[in-house]
């Protein structure tokens, strides 16, 4: 695990508060052990975390399932992926993850400690998708997932491609800006 001299650097120089790296570097070793759940990751974390590394910090993990997954199963296994990572990293992560249903899949926080580690944990949330809500269009790549920290790190997540990402990211903000009433026929 880093220490909180190398956390305080990085968040001077991305002129970020200590919280945003704690949490972009806990999000690594997270992605790190979710790659054994069969889901691909998304949005401008996929981003930030695979493709361009000085992209904005995100503070949540979004994925699309690959398949239909029970609530009960997903949770075995995001508790399987919070307890490996745990392990390897020494990082404090609070092993209870407590997934909720939506219309659209789950949401679930998943809370950690580095620097105050008597104090009030940091969250890291995480939105999945359901297989039958997105559809994917283009080939899925299993990536280096970028680390800039001294640690000793080596890890992969499977991930959309750029293009499918970044016409994600066009698609919502269209939704978000588009005139309500041109297309309310």
């Amino acid at each position: 695990m880093i220490d909180l001299r190398e956390i305080k650097e990085k968040a001077r120089l991305n002129s970020v508060p200590e919280s945003t790296i704690e949490r972009d570097y806990v999000q690594n070793w997270v992605l790190k052990h979710l790659n054994r759940v069969n889901m691909v990751l998304k949005g401008g974390t996929g981003i930030r975390k695979v493709y361009i590394g000085n992209y904005r910090f995100s503070d949540d993990l979004d994925f699309t399932l690959q398949e239909n997954i029970t609530k009960s199963k997903l949770n075995d296994l995001l508790n399987t992926a919070i307890v490996n990572a745990k392990e390897e990293s020494g990082i404090n992560l609070d092993e209870k993850v407590q997934i909720e249903e939506n219309i659209n899949g789950f949401t679930t926080d998943i809370y950690f400690r580095i620097i105050n580690r008597g104090g009030s944990f940091v969250k890291i949330k995480l939105d999945i998708t359901d297989s039958d809500k997105e559809k994917i269009l283009l080939p899925i790549e299993t990536k280096e997932i970028i680390h800039p920290y001294s640690d000793n790190f080596e890890g992969k997540t499977i991930v959309y491609k750029f293009e499918e990402i970044i016409a994600e990211k066009i698609r919502a903000l269209f939704e978000r800006t588009r005139p309500r009433d041109l297309y309310d026929v």
